[in-house]
């Protein structure tokens, strides 16, 4: 059973009602002063659960107009009366009742349920707040009579429960992750509003309003630079192309040289594939090769589903005892071959955009290698003349969507041998990793962390960035350690495009980085936040760049540097200075400044 609702709170001025609203909905939507009148605007919060969703309104106080913005006022008020699942009226310990009769009238012709809130009980006796409690239920006979005091949050759990009994079945008028129908903008111009009248009581003509002729919200990267402390890092140990198997096994401290076995081997871990003893895995993309040359590393960011039937359709009439396609993600899959030989020169697709495919194809670094690249060229020339009018291709062709042409394998490696982060550092008992990306959660699952599951978390642009960040949080407020990974920002560097990559830093910074930060910096056990790329893809080149990235790590009662903006130039004058290594990663479990 669902029940949803609207809870309106009405009252004469100054009995409480913002600050009520405030105490229910669990944040300061409302502001609050010592004048009457201080709420002009019927101001809705909205507390949602799996069972449930309230949806509040506090209104201005009741009083007689005087003037057209006072009837304004007065509208939202009496509209709050008729379109109610449920009244909230708030009195208080010391009001005069009879300024409110007609709106009491109101309520007791409406048949809308109605619970009496009796505020401020912390000023008053139990003898008087006995008699108003009588003198309540004359007034209003069927109403529910509650008394409370919003500033000391004292009975406000034992309301919530009255307002949910009341409250009648139906669905949620509001998406679950709503707080309130405002904007920014708005609570900005309130909170300024309320400065001026705490501060200027005397000074100021009563009627005071707000324009905001320029707002515009500091990215949260740049607040937590701000607060924290700044450097750069690199990432890609020398002798290494700049990949994302090799960027975050650097950042997470490993030695690279000794630990890496190819990135198909990390997906492998990510995908819960077993990788037997001798057998090799590779990452296999399917991507779009056109007039000979690689087109999109990516087949135009295929959908899962229609890539799972190329690549069962692929195994059908290339696999083998001994090679095997495996189903992943959008573009990104599996191959193994049971006997293959690693030691192999091959390159990712998303390296070599527009270059003929046949300059890179898998060729032998060891001259024992020779039948693995052989067979592998054999694999890639098949997928081509096998892919060239599959069904699906045709679709995809017919929608204006780059067909899926060929197969390309890279990366080769065996099972990797990893100390877990657990091994390698005490602070860290437990953790999670955070990623749609099989190779992400593959290091995290190789590194001893607990993968987690978010529904609607793609890899892409379109990602579930809110359910990441709550995944985040959760699992924070239980583990040691929670590795939270985007890949939408690379994904827009491949592309080429500087409009998205730009929409989907906003986007990070909002959805994700602003929650997790305002939640954590709440919370009264030590914290450590660090923020930071695995690598550069710079949108006009399109592939990955081995260049330093810059970091900040931010923890509870730190002492800023002097850096005040989250970019590479600002990070270079961290405190940090240049980092390689594991400096990085002992540096933020630790906590060395």
């Amino acid at each position: 059973m669902h029940k949803s609702g609207f809870v309106n709170i009405i009252g004469n001025p100054n009995v409480g009602k913002s600050t009520l609203m405030n105490a229910l909905v669990g944040e300061k939507l409302s502001i609050i002063t010592s004048k009457a009148q201080t709420t002009r605007h019927r101001i809705m919060g909205i507390v949602s659960s799996e069972d449930f969703q309230i949806v509040y309104s506090d209104t201005p106080g009741i009083l007689k107009p005087s003037y057209k913005l006072q009837e304004s006022m007065m509208k939202f008020v009496t509209g709050a009366v008729a379109d109610a699942d449920v009244i909230l009226y708030v009195t208080d310990t010391v009001e005069r009742g009879e300024r409110s009769a007609e709106i009491i009238d109101r309520i007791r012709q409406s048949g809308v349920p109605a619970i009496v809130v009796i505020n401020k009980i912390d000023l008053t006796t139990p003898e008087a707040l006995e008699a108003l409690v009588d003198k309540w239920q004359g007034e209003l006979p069927e109403a529910r009579i509650v008394p409370a005091s919003a500033k000391e949050n004292f009975n406000i759990e034992g309301l919530f429960k009255t307002i949910l009994d009341l409250l009648p079945e139906g669905p949620a008028f509001y998406p679950k992750d709503t707080l309130t129908d405002k904007t920014l903008r708005f609570f900005a111009s309130e909170i300024i509003r309320e400065k001026i009248l705490r501060f200027y009581d005397k000074e100021i003509p009563y009627c005071c309003e707000i324009e905001i002729e320029s707002y515009k919200e500091e990215p949260t990267i740049d607040r937590i630079a701000a607060l924290g402390a700044s450097g750069i890092l690199d990432t890609v140990p020398e002798g290494f192309a700049p990949g994302s198997e090799i960027a975050h096994l650097s950042l997470l401290g490993y030695d690279v040289p000794s630990v890496f076995e190819g990135r198909g081997s990390l997906e492998a871990a990510g995908m819960g594939i077993e990788i037997g003893r001798g057998e090799m895995v590779m990452r296999c993309n399917l991507i779009t090769v056109e007039q000979e040359r690689i087109r999109n590393h990516s087949a135009g960011h295929i959908s899962t589903a229609e890539a799972a039937e190329l690549i069962d359709f692929l195994q059908r009439r290339l696999g083998s005892d001994d090679v095997r396609f495996h189903t992943g993600v959008s573009y990104r899959h599996l191959l193994t071959i049971r006997g293959g030989d690693k030691r192999l020169h091959t390159v990712g697709p998303h390296d070599v955009p527009d270059r003929p495919f046949a300059e890179v194809l898998p060729s032998a670094a060891d001259a024992a290698a020779e039948p693995t690249a052989r067979q592998l060229r054999e694999l890639i020339f098949r997928s081509q003349e096998l892919l060239a009018d599959h069904p699906v291709n045709r679709a995809r062709r017919a929608a204006g969507k780059q067909p899926a042409t060929s197969i390309w394998p890279w990366s080769p490696g065996y099972r990797p041998r990893m100390q877990t982060l657990q091994e390698r550092y005490a602070p860290i008992r437990n953790g999670s990793v955070i990623s749609a990306v099989d190779l992400i959660r593959g290091i995290g699952v190789c590194a001893g962390l607990t993968p987690v599951e978010v529904e609607g978390a793609t890899g892409l642009y379109d990602t579930n960035y809110e359910g990441k960040a709550e995944a985040a949080l959760r699992a924070l407020r239980d583990e040691d350690f929670v590795f939270l990974h985007i890949e939408a920002s690379d994904e827009a560097g491949h592309e080429g495009d500087a409009e998205l990559k730009v929409r989907t830093i906003e986007a990070l910074d909002a959805r994700v980085v602003r929650p997790i930060f305002e939640a954590v910096s709440a919370w009264e056990c030590p914290v450590s936040l660090a923020i930071l790329p695995d690598h550069p893809t710079p949108c006009l080149l399109r592939t990955h760049t081995a260049a330093p990235v810059p970091f900040t790590i931010w923890r509870s009662g730190c002492h800023p540097d002097m850096v005040g903006a989250y970019d590479e130039q600002s990070a270079r004058r961290g405190r940090y200075g240049h980092l390689r290594g594991d400096a990085f990663i002992d540096l933020f479990i630790h906590g060395i400044e």
